[in-house]
């Protein structure tokens, strides 16, 4: 997220710290329900509230972002695969490796409305890697943790991206983010 906020703050040139504080709030939201379509209205209200992305662009990649920026649960489905893997001491061809990283993909569209819902496609993802359904168990206790880490920088960088994407589209309104303007009328 550090990393996230230099880039973002250097692009539209200003203050990494005043731009942490306006991704707070969604960043909150993010991480207490674990889900990025419940973040999804704050996400949008503060980029062009808070942050000074237009209307068009924010209706964009906002939401874009949230159905294609599931990164973070793909790698968890993947990583918790091959823990279950190496729990039970099962032998693995790198073919398996590489089918545990397809199917992982393709399983974490359905879940980012649903909190817990990795959890849920983790266990009917087992049985179909060979993997004992048992396993699951190994997770759960620490799944709601890993969705709110995995869930805050999916939203805030969706909101970062939005803003540097408006500043490019010369979208990018320096007065509301400053706080001098708090609303501008969108031409329809």
């Amino acid at each position: 997220m550090l990393i996230y906020v230099l880039i973002t703050a250097a692009y539209l040139k200003v203050n990494p710290l005043v731009l942490t504080k306006k991704v707070i709030p969604m960043s909150i939201m993010a991480a207490t329900t674990t889900s990025s379509a419940m973040s999804l209205p704050i996400k949008m209200k503060d980029s062009e509230e808070k942050l000074g992305v237009s209307h068009r662009i924010s209706n964009l990649v906002n939401p874009l972002g949230m159905v294609l920026n599931s990164a973070g649960q793909a790698v968890f489905l993947s990583i918790a695969s091959i823990f279950i893997i190496q729990i039970y001491n099962i032998d693995i061809a790198f073919g398996g490796i590489i089918q545990i990283v397809a199917l992982s993909t393709l399983a974490c569209m359905g879940t980012l409305s649903v909190p817990g819902g990795a959890l849920v496609i983790f266990a009917s993802l087992m049985p179909s890697l060979g993997l004992p359904a048992e396993g699951v168990a190994f997770i759960a206790g620490i799944d709601w943790f890993r969705g709110m880490i995995t869930t805050i920088p999916n939203v805030t960088g969706d909101a970062l991206i939005a803003s540097i994407i408006a500043k490019q589209e010369g979208e990018f309104n320096r007065d509301i983010f400053d706080g001098k303007v708090t609303h501008v009328k969108e031409e329809e």
